[in-house]
């Protein structure tokens, strides 16, 4: 975490480009951070920088029930390669993520990779298989379950975008949905999404931050 005379300065040169591309037509920002949090609102922004992690949606109304949409901003201290490179090291997501049993590597290639997860929350054993893709130029990150395994969950989606802040700093978007299936009960449904994602996201930005060493 960042020490309170650091907040100020660091606030003020985000300020200053939010100021500058307020007015840049977005398809000319696209990939640009500043461009991205001139989007929020100022509160939304100034939460960022405190907090370092924002959620700003937990709720779907196009997904019918199938699985709630959480999205938010997470602001990670390592550079965007960096960043992106613990990312994408899925085998790796039990040191953060508790309720994970292991993690598998059943595939991998250069964009590609397929885990096999077994997940444990309270009594029921879930397990399931990921297939994640990696487009390295564009620092982005994308999940979808793996419909050939024979899985726990009914469906399952996500992604991760990263770009460059400021001072080493990174920007990241995520967004993920999980819908567990009809037959397991509401409260777990609610318990993978809404309630879970936040500290996942956090104890995930604490192991980037670590360089991979925090554990929860």
């Amino acid at each position: 975490m960042q020490g309170s005379k650091a907040g100020p300065t660091r606030w003020r040169t985000v300020a200053a480009a939010l100021a500058a591309l307020v007015s840049v037509p977005a398809t000319a920002s696209a990939q640009s951070a500043a461009a991205i949090l001139a989007t929020h609102p100022r509160p939304v922004v100034e939460k960022l920088m405190r907090d370092k992690i924002v959620i700003l949606s937990s709720n779907d109304p196009a997904s019918n029930g199938a699985g709630t949409m959480v999205v938010g901003l997470v602001v990670f201290e390592q550079p965007r390669a960096r960043a992106l490179r613990l990312l994408s090291q899925t085998a790796r997501q039990p040191e953060y993520r508790p309720e994970l049993e292991s993690v598998e590597t059943v595939q991998r290639g250069d964009k590609t990779a397929v885990d096999e997860h077994q997940m444990k929350i309270m009594f029921l054993q879930i397990d399931y298989r990921v297939r994640t893709q990696y487009d390295f130029e564009k620092a982005r990150i994308s999940w979808k379950i793996d419909p050939a395994f024979e899985n726990d969950l009914q469906d399952l989606e996500g992604y991760w975008e990263l770009y460059e802040l400021d001072e080493g700093r990174t920007l990241g978007r995520f967004g993920t949905r999980v819908h567990m299936g009809a037959a397991l009960p509401v409260w777990l449904q609610d318990y993978a999404t809404r309630k879970n994602v936040p500290q996942t996201m956090e104890r995930m930005r604490r192991w980037v931050d670590s360089n991979g060493t925090y554990r929860p």
